[in-house]
């Protein structure tokens, strides 16, 4: 009976070491899975974003292009009047140089942008009957 014992205590053995490396072996198989999975998921989001980030440029570039077209349909702009090229422009340089021309220039302009948008707004307030 001690015999047949260790023989059956030897086939046990033998199962279970099987049974233990084909159990890790599937587990490993199942965590590859798993890492392959979540990696195509995330290969597949971040596809979904380049593809959103590429029609979010497309439209802008269309949209610069139909401004393009629309700026091409205007006169061409005429040539500054000679008084000014003669006269005025050599001189706006080395004025330039003793007083701020060029920084007057730019407060300006925000400055008629800022009001110009105002005026904007409170035409636009105005026709909607707003006051």
């Amino acid at each position: 009976m001690g015999a047949l014992a260790s023989f059956l205590q030897m086939i046990a053995d033998l199962i279970a070491r099987v049974a233990g490396v084909l159990l890790s072996w599937f587990q490993g198989l199942f965590a590859a899975l798993w890492t392959a999975a979540v990696t195509l998921l995330g290969s597949i989001f971040g596809w979904i974003l380049d593809l959103f980030a590429f029609l979010v440029n497309l439209s802008i570039d269309i949209f610069f292009l139909f401004l393009t077209f629309l700026a091409s349909l205007l006169p061409p702009v005429p040539d500054p009047p000679d008084w000014y090229v003669d006269a005025l422009a050599p001189y706006l340089g080395l004025l330039n140089t003793f007083f701020p021309v060029s920084e007057v220039l730019t407060a300006a302009s925000v400055w008629a942008a800022v009001y110009g948008a105002i005026f904007l707004y409170k035409g636009i307030k105005f026709l909607r009957g707003g006051g």
